[in-house]
């Protein structure tokens, strides 16, 4: 209330610094028309909403660090001419919106650096003329303009575009999953065909067998297959599909383990 009251009476003021307050809906806050530089660290703000820093044709620089913001809106900063560099590091940010920043021709810098973004559209940075871009993790340096300096780069067993890194690994997983299918088809044939020739119980222990192979199998499969639907936007959908997968491969661990007991 003490800000929104400061805000409404200085209103010359240049510089908003804010520190260690519960002050929390920022974007309900009327900005001083010549602000140039506004900061806000350790403070209760949770998101940026539509509109929150629009039109300060002064504006310089928006930091707000140490918060809880999960969230940037669309036009959450737009139409700022003079805006050059923005920071919302360690914020537990979960996403930000496809035209989070619009019309800010002379952004240089973006920090990001201890958040976990994730990107719904690659245009939300991609379009920012960014000189630097600082962030924990190297999948927002993949979707950054190539002409932004950003000093993450995927590791080697690590793609910007495919869940599987190069051609090589690509067609090794293609064939070892085929390779993996004919031994089972050919395994099961074989016995079904000699069946008679065998006790019961290495029927049992060979279908058990080919059906821990047949996990190994699909797992594998799952993997390229993604890898082709999802190319070239992979890092988008990486944390929706991991999700997956880190359910699915120690199922399938299990299962196997439980099927070689037996």
């Amino acid at each position: 209330m003490c800000t929104f009251l400061l805000c409404a009476v200085f209103t010359h003021l240049s510089v908003i610094h804010i520190v260690n307050d519960s002050f929390e809906h920022v974007c309900a806050c009327s900005f001083p028309p010549k602000l140039m530089f506004f900061d806000a660290e350790h403070t209760a703000v949770t998101r940026i909403v539509s509109k929150c820093f629009s039109h300060l044709a002064t504006l310089l620089l928006v930091s707000l660090t140490y918060n809880k913001i999960d969230s940037v809106a669309s036009y959450g900063l737009e139409s700022l001419d003079q805006l050059k560099l923005v920071n919302m590091s360690q914020n537990p940010i979960d996403y930000l919106s496809k035209y989070f920043m619009i019309d800010c021709p002379k952004i240089t810098i973006l920090s990001l650096q201890g958040t976990h973004v994730t990107l719904k559209d690659a245009t939300a940075v991609s379009e920012l003329s960014l000189y630097f871009l600082e962030v924990s993790t190297f999948h927002m340096c993949c979707f950054a303009h190539f002409e932004t300096k950003c000093r993450l780069k995927p590791p080697w067993y690590k793609s910007c575009s495919r869940l599987i890194p190069n051609n090589a690994i690509r067609v090794l997983f293609i064939c070892v999953s085929v390779c993996a299918l004919i031994c089972i088809v050919a395994s099961l044939s074989l016995h079904i065909a000699n069946r008679m020739k065998h006790p019961k119980e290495f029927t049992v222990s060979v279908i058990f067998v080919n059906a821990n192979d047949a996990l190994c199998f699909v797992y594998l499969m799952i993997i390229w297959v993604s890898d082709a639907q999802h190319s070239d936007n992979f890092q988008l959908i990486e944390r929706d599909w991991g999700s997956v997968a880190d359910v699915m491969l120690p199922s399938s661990c299990s299962c196997g383990f439980l099927f070689k007991l037996h």
